[in-house]
């Protein structure tokens, strides 16, 4: 669908050459999660340093954030 190749494209630079490699479901899998860790990784090393409420309300602008950019 339409909607899941476009959530592809705001992960990261190198989705969508990800996305046009025609890979077999195994390789694709395994890029799709290290592009996924990779991105874990940006957003959450600085936000699990906050404390308490800070933390809470980092959690939820990322969220809120990500949400938008999928259904613009």
């Amino acid at each position: 669908p339409v909607e899941q190749r476009a959530s592809v494209y705001y992960i990261s630079g190198i989705s969508p050459v990800i996305a046009n490699l025609h890979a077999p479901i195994l390789v694709a899998l395994i890029l799709g999660g290290l592009v996924a860790a990779a991105a874990a990784a940006l957003i959450g090393i600085p936000v699990l340093r906050l404390k308490s409420d800070y933390l809470a309300i980092a959690t939820l602008g990322f969220a809120e954030i990500i949400r938008a950019l999928i259904s613009a």
